[in-house]
């Protein structure tokens, strides 16, 4: 109320400022300014999502949201189709967008436990806080992440309350991810390098001898697809991994170990396409 107050009295200044010098004017709309930027900071930065999801949707007369059986249901499914999906492909070789939709499926969970407040389904808070297994943050924005346990816990506590310790589970299975992404390292690479090998060849090689132009477009096109899917899935693994031995504070052991050993420029090429000299 008192920064509201504040507002008002620097709008009305401004307002008055007609007869007034223009360094006047600027001081009053330097003044007019420096109070909404604080306001703007009390209001809304950490909070965007909250004030979003928290909101008031329903409009007696006109809209029902919490009262509204059938729209509950039918999110309560579409939830359960967006885990499935994710379930199916995420960790896997046909992975592609699977992490960017934990960022989606995490704000429509907890959109709907905001909304209708009903800690009944549990299978399906179950399903959601599984996915950790797989991948225990997701890419929001450049290198900036998500924690999914944390998101959780923050924002649909009614939810995980009914953990024993949501906290401690969760740093658990983070531990557990990094223990198992540590432990697979090598051989992980390994297999990303034979596959990119095997993706060189196959663009580099000549096929307009062997088909015809549209079969020719349609294996180009699945090729670069595939390309695609192996970047996300090499960055996708790179990131969590720095993430989690950021976040957990566990040493690099056995990931400085494997580059060293990988340092050579040319670690993804068969080692019959190497230059003498090249590891």
């Amino acid at each position: 109320a008192e920064d509201g107050r504040a507002v008002l009295a620097c709008a009305d200044g401004v307002d008055d400022t007609a007869g007034e010098s223009g360094d006047d004017a600027k001081t009053r709309l330097s003044e007019l300014d420096r109070v909404l930027y604080e306001l703007k900071g009390q209001l809304f930065d950490g909070n965007l999502f909250s004030n979003g999801i928290e909101q008031e949707f329903d409009f007696e007369g006109l809209i029902e949201v919490r009262t509204n059986r059938a729209v509950k249901n039918e999110m309560a499914e579409c939830l359960r189709a967006l885990v499935g999906d994710i379930q199916a492909f995420l960790g896997g070789p046909r992975e592609s967008e699977e992490r960017r939709q934990l960022v989606a499926l995490h704000g429509l969970y907890a959109f709907y436990i905001s909304q209708w407040q009903d800690p009944s389904d549990r299978k399906l808070f179950r399903a959601v806080w599984s996915l950790q297994t797989a991948a225990s943050t997701a890419p929001l924005f450049a290198c900036t992440r998500l924690h999914l346990a944390a998101f959780l816990i923050r924002h649909v506590p009614m939810m995980t309350k009914l953990l024993k310790n949501a906290a401690g589970e969760a740093e658990q299975m983070q531990r557990a991810r990094l223990a198992e992404l540590d432990k697979n390292i090598g051989a992980t690479f390994e297999s990303y390098r034979l596959q990119a090998s095997v993706w060189m060849a196959r663009m580099e090689s000549n096929m307009t001898n062997r088909a015809a132009l549209d079969s020719l477009l349609d294996a180009r096109a699945t090729l670069l697809a595939q390309g695609v899917r192996l970047g996300v899935a090499v960055l996708a693994h790179v990131q969590e991994s720095l993430e989690l031995h950021v976040s957990l504070s566990a040493p690099l052991g056995a990931a400085r170990s494997w580059a060293a050993q990988s340092s050579s420029p040319a670690w993804f090429l068969p080692r019959s396409c190497r230059l003498p000299g090249w590891p």
